[in-house]
């Protein structure tokens, strides 16, 4: 989740936005696009860090299959 909010944080801030700007202009689109890729990559570890603690807390062996499956 921490991954996420940074993310999040950066894509959204007009500050940083506004120094990537003034420093590399050209540049502007793979910052976003890397910011699109963590915000990606944070809602998924989430999402699969979800499922896990709902597959142990309710002792589904289905669930922690398919987690364990994603993982590896």
């Amino acid at each position: 989740m921490g991954v996420l909010g940074l993310a999040i944080y950066l894509r959204m801030d007009p500050q940083s936005n506004h120094f990537i700007r003034a420093a590399y202009a050209d540049e502007i689109n793979i910052y976003h696009i890397i910011c699109y890729l963590l915000i990606a990559t944070g809602v998924a570890v989430t999402f699969i860090g979800f499922l896990g603690c709902c597959g142990a807390f309710q002792e589904s062996r289905c669930m922690l299959g398919s987690v364990s499956t994603v993982l590896v």
